[in-house]
């Protein structure tokens, strides 16, 4: 299948100035019609038809991110995703923190593939000795070191990390999905926090609030923040 553009030029036409409804684009005139009327794949955002030719995204797809249009590579081959992995120590065994993160597990994924892994924690006695919070640290840091790769950009949730609001942390997301990493790295330590070479492995280390916040409820929190900020750069209307 080949799009051929309505210029007849052989060339892909300009984006469209305006917006065109429930695309992301702006458009506000009759000659952008053409852009939702491109479709080849039942199903498939319309809009993209204009940016591929035998269903291979072309180099004009940039322009398309960063107007907030979010690609599916599993109806276009070649459009490669954004990996967004969220590696937390402990499962999420109360149904409600479990439903909230399927939640904004499913609002991210039109940003980015989300993917939600889990490791196993360690049981922790009432009062811990160090020998045991280090022993149960170092072991819970070999399970999450061995998942990540080295071309991970890693952001580590730590209380002794940056603080940003929510303006700032779009601003950081935006600079980090920057970098081309293979995949971008959220790590919720469990019960007793995270070890330090994990810390060390990070890129970025990140304190959600002064406040202290179950770890389960941690993972919520991030998953939103990450959603508003997605919402934020691409000017959604979820934060207001």
């Amino acid at each position: 299948m080949r799009w051929i553009p309505r210029n007849t030029t052989g060339s892909l036409p300009d984006p469209p100035s305006g917006r065109v409804p429930d695309s992301g684009w702006p458009a506000d005139n009759a000659s952008n019609t053409h852009w939702m009327n491109t479709s080849t794949r039942r199903g498939a955002p319309r809009i993209w038809r204009g940016f591929l030719r035998n269903g291979v995204a072309e180099p004009r797809l940039r322009a398309v991110i960063s107007a907030g249009l979010r690609p599916r590579s599993d109806l276009f081959p070649g459009v490669k995703r954004m990996q967004l992995h969220i590696l937390a120590v402990g499962r999420l065994k109360e149904w409600h923190w479990a439903e909230a993160a399927r939640e904004y597990a499913k609002r991210l994924s039109g940003y980015a593939a989300v993917h939600l892994e889990e490791v196993p924690d360690r049981p922790v006695p009432d009062t811990p000795t160090p020998a045991q919070r280090d022993q149960i640290l170092a072991a819970e840091a070999d399970a999450l070191l061995g998942r990540l790769k080295d071309r991970d950009w890693v952001v580590a949730l730590a209380v002794d990390g940056r603080r940003w609001t929510s303006e700032q942390l779009a601003d950081r997301w935006r600079e980090w999905t920057s970098r081309g990493a293979a995949r971008y790295v959220f790590i919720i330590g469990g019960t007793l926090g995270l070890h330090s070479r994990v810390l060390q492995r990070a890129d970025v280390a990140w304190s959600l609030s002064p406040l202290t916040f179950p770890h389960q409820l941690a993972r919520v929190i991030v998953l939103e923040q990450l959603y508003r900020a997605c919402q934020i750069v691409h000017g959604g209307r979820y934060h207001r």
